[in-house]
């Protein structure tokens, strides 16, 4: 036990203030922000999001270290803020990048011209490979700061706003059925025969792609019937 603690990882007391939690817990609305004026400009930039996801985004947290047990918190109402701000900003996101991957929409482009965005510009330069870099970076971030952001909200109260607002999440990536399996299926049967993906079907690398979503899915079924 004494080693445990004599080994813990060094805190860092910078990350432990007020503003710099401000700044972490708006850390990925920004990067989203980024991912936005990326898909606008179009071409190469594409590839960028995914770029940033693998490395940024899934690095920097662990760069920077523990921000120690006594962190000086945002206000709830600004940490709220953050979490429900992610849902429109991904939304946004889409338009951009289909917008930019297509033959386009005046109704977007009129807003990207407005802003000083060159959407036609932007089109001629996104080719086919281009393209399948926007697609890919856009499922990066609906995993990333999507699917993370709907997990805390959809253990809300059933029915709330921000519940809802986890389930409209969830929506990007297929999966409004997770809401209902995780919190009152996952929670309950984690360990044990009836949790959709088990101990034995781990062992090969098939089922990892369609049994644990199929199962989820079904089950969410199942509980939602029975109430």
């Amino acid at each position: 036990m004494s080693e445990t603690i004599e080994n813990k990882p060094e805190k860092n007391d910078l990350l432990a203030t007020r503003s710099a939690n401000m700044v972490r817990y708006a850390m990925m609305n920004i990067f989203i922000v980024g991912g936005i004026v990326t898909m606008a400009v179009g071409g190469w930039w594409l590839w960028v999001g995914l770029a940033m996801t693998l490395t940024l985004i899934n690095l920097v947290d662990e760069l920077l270290g523990d921000a120690g047990d006594k962190e000086s918190m945002p206000p709830v109402w600004y940490m709220n803020l953050m979490l429900r701000l992610t849902w429109p900003l991904l939304l946004i996101m889409t338009f951009v990048c289909l917008n930019t991957v297509s033959a386009g929409h005046f109704w977007v482009d009129a807003p990207l011209l407005w802003l000083g965005f060159d959407p036609v510009g932007a089109r001629q330069a996104t080719g086919l490979l281009e393209g399948a870099g926007g697609i890919i970076s856009m499922g990066m971030y609906y995993g990333l700061g999507g699917v993370v952001v709907a997990h805390n909200l959809t253990h809300r109260k059933f029915g709330s706003f921000d519940y809802v607002l986890g389930r409209w999440l969830l929506a990007f990536t297929w999966d409004t059925g997770f809401a209902i399996e995780h919190v009152y299926g996952h929670h309950r049967h984690v360990g044990t025969e009836k949790t959709p993906l088990r101990q034995n079907e781990a062992n090969i690398f098939l089922p990892l792609l369609y049994v644990p979503q199929l199962g989820s899915s079904c089950l969410a079924c199942v509980l939602n019937r029975h109430g």
